[in-house]
């Protein structure tokens, strides 16, 4: 079974704040991976 996600933005046209919304849920990902990232032990690679 092939699944297909689409998002028309076209649908979202009345909400103004839509892209300035999706902007912000993007930066706050980013910013919770970061928290994430920092959280993890040190790993120390041999070569």
């Amino acid at each position: 079974m092939k699944m297909i996600i689409q998002k028309d933005c076209a649908e979202e046209g009345g909400n103004p704040r839509y892209i300035l919304d999706l902007l912000l849920s993007i930066i706050n990902m980013s910013v919770q991976t970061l928290e994430i990232m920092e959280g993890l032990p040190k790993m120390k690679l041999e070569m």
